[in-house]
């Protein structure tokens, strides 16, 4: 006899049993879209980054002393590191695998 985990399925269950309901799709549509809606958003962010630092460094600016250098570099240094914060996000790869995971062997489990 084999050894069954699961329940006998039932028979009579009408044929739109699982079909999705149009609020359901309409819902994972929306969340499709804002998904997509986020990433165009995301990517505008890091292209006026892109552009801000650009300005930051090639903006036309009287030299009067040391505080107008300082302001100069702190704008330059404040514009390329929102940009690199933001690009670094796309960048990022992080696939740590679990450590407390057991590997089944299937000869040694075959019920499972």
């Amino acid at each position: 006899m084999k050894l069954s985990y699961y329940p006998i399925s039932p028979t009579n269950l009408p044929k739109n049993f699982t079909a999705l309901k149009p609020s359901y799709q309409f819902r994972a549509i929306l969340a499709i879209l804002s998904i997509l809606l986020f990433f165009l958003l995301y990517f505008a962010l890091v292209a006026a980054f892109a552009i801000l630092t650009y300005i930051a460094i090639f903006f036309p600016m009287e030299i009067n002393g040391i505080f107008s250098i300082l302001v100069k570099l702190g704008a330059i240094a404040g514009a390329a590191m929102l940009f690199v914060f933001t690009l670094k996000f796309i960048f990022k790869l992080r696939n740590h695998k679990p450590k407390n995971r057991i590997k089944l062997d299937l000869k040694k489990h075959k019920d499972l």
